[in-house]
């Protein structure tokens, strides 16, 4: 099967997150759902001092099938593989 790519662009309100976290369920209509997680610390004050409190605001989720989690997953693997390769020498 040919490799193709599609020329997709970018919405206006793109935004790309640094995820901190991610929680994956299994969908009852056989898929997963991936919810992704950013950091979210912020300063709150307490009485006269300042204090860093820490929290994940969730940035939205990811509905995937299990064929495509399993690409996902293999692909995963294999960046992974190259990063410790490249990195971790």
């Amino acid at each position: 099967m040919e490799n193709r790519t599609l020329p997709i662009g970018k919405a206006d309100d793109f935004f790309e997150v640094f995820v901190v976290d991610l929680m994956v369920t299994w969908e009852c209509d056989c898929a997963f759902k991936i919810d992704i997680f950013e950091d979210g610390h912020f300063i709150e004050k307490e009485g006269d001092k300042l204090k860093r409190v820490e929290s994940s605001i969730h940035r939205g989720s990811l509905i995937i099938t299990p064929k495509n989690a399993r690409k996902m997953l293999n692909a995963l693997k294999n960046a992974i593989e190259v990063t410790n390769k490249e990195y971790c020498k």
